[in-house]
């Protein structure tokens, strides 16, 4: 028999529930790397670990925003962005719109 790495609750001889599969687990446990192998010893295994999958959502957009900045391909206040509108025929010709980026706020 396999040696189990973490103590093991008690077993009912004939349990009422028994899951086959799991699509997705949340739980909150202080030692991930401790819950990983509990669960392991009960034949599940992770499908992919991400440190990211650690982060709160909102903690995740402040990283992506600050980044995200930073990047010179995004536009900048004072930069001007050009538009226009026409058919590939040239009938339709809605003109052209210029807008200044302005700061946020």
């Amino acid at each position: 028999m396999t040696q189990l790495l973490t103590p093991q609750p008690a077993r009912h001889p004939n349990p009422i529930v028994k899951a086959t599969a799991l699509a997705h687990l949340i739980f909150e446990r202080p030692d991930l790397a401790l819950a990983e192998r509990f669960l392991c010893d009960f034949g599940l295994k992770p499908c992919s670990k991400t440190d990211s999958a650690l982060l709160p959502e909102k903690k995740k957009w402040e990283i992506f925003f600050k980044v995200q900045s930073k990047r010179p391909q995004y536009l900048k206040p004072g930069q001007m962005v050009e538009a226009s509108i026409r058919s590939a025929d040239g009938r339709v010709d809605l003109g052209m719109q210029r807008n200044r980026i302005a700061e946020e706020g």
